[in-house]
């Protein structure tokens, strides 16, 4: 009954939509960028580790080679407006548009690109394999395009900035950005009226879309060790809220693990 399909006597599987496309979703942009800028960094640019030191602990899973892992997780990460990694997200995100655009959908349509996971990112990196970028086999991807847990915590203005950088023009079929942020950073009316600022600013440089999660890790475990305690406890998990209390242990912790950034 959609007014396109009356029009053209086609179902929307023949392609009678006025609309008519595909969504492709992209799930750990962050992961790829930061793999990226690590062998980037560190194999061409320092030349301080070769290829195969780096596919030999990859095979391994990073097993005795803690100082070479700390060395990759020490490179810069998407999400802390450095250009290195931002670099390598904005031209994978391109290539990622790029391509899928430039196919047509089996109805003549068009396919379209976004970053959101929902749960997802938890499932399908426990297929992934080890990343140069310091995961570990079957860790977590990062969700949507937001940064990874390896982020090094330098303050929510930087988080923003990197993920503004990306074209969301090109972004139709969605995004989730979801920023974790200790309550205890926001008590004030000064901190408030600064976050509002902070949001306002992301949207007039170029962000789309970001969520937040207004939470205390502490609180997050206790509530994961006694749910009964909790059982109005809220959260975004990757594009969607749900209680916290009635998620998967391996949610739970993707959650937890989630780094939280002051303003």
């Amino acid at each position: 009954m959609h007014p396109g399909t009356r029009r053209s006597g086609l179902d929307y599987n023949q392609g009678g939509c006025r609309y008519n496309w595909t969504g492709a979703t992209g799930v750990g942009l962050a992961n790829s960028a930061d793999a990226l800028a690590v062998i980037d960094r560190l194999i061409y640019q320092t030349k301080q580790v070769g290829w195969d030191k780096l596919k030999d602990a990859l095979r391994n899973n990073w097993v005795d080679v803690e100082n070479l892992r700390k060395q990759c997780i020490a490179v810069p990460k998407y999400g802390m407006d450095e250009d290195l990694p931002d670099t390598w997200a904005k031209r994978y995100s391109d290539l990622f548009f790029d391509i899928y655009e430039s196919y047509p959908t089996p109805r003549g349509g068009h396919f379209i690109c976004g970053f959101y996971s929902m749960g997802t990112y938890v499932t399908l990196g426990k297929y992934t394999g080890p990343t140069p970028d310091g995961r570990t086999q079957g860790e977590h991807l990062a969700d949507g395009m937001s940064p990874s847990h390896y982020i090094h915590p330098i303050g929510v203005t930087a988080a923003h900035r990197s993920i503004s950088k990306i074209d969301g023009h090109r972004m139709i079929n969605g995004v989730t950005y979801i920023q974790q942020m200790n309550v205890s950073h926001l008590l004030q009316d000064r901190e408030v009226t600064k976050w509002a600022a902070l949001a306002r600013t992301f949207i007039n440089i170029g962000g789309l879309c970001v969520q937040y999660n207004v939470l205390n890790a502490d609180e997050l475990k206790e509530a994961k060790m006694y749910p009964d305690r909790y059982p109005d406890l809220l959260v975004r998990v990757g594009g969607y809220s749900a209680l916290f209390t009635r998620l998967s242990p391996e949610l739970q912790d993707a959650i937890i693990a989630r780094v939280e950034q002051s303003l």
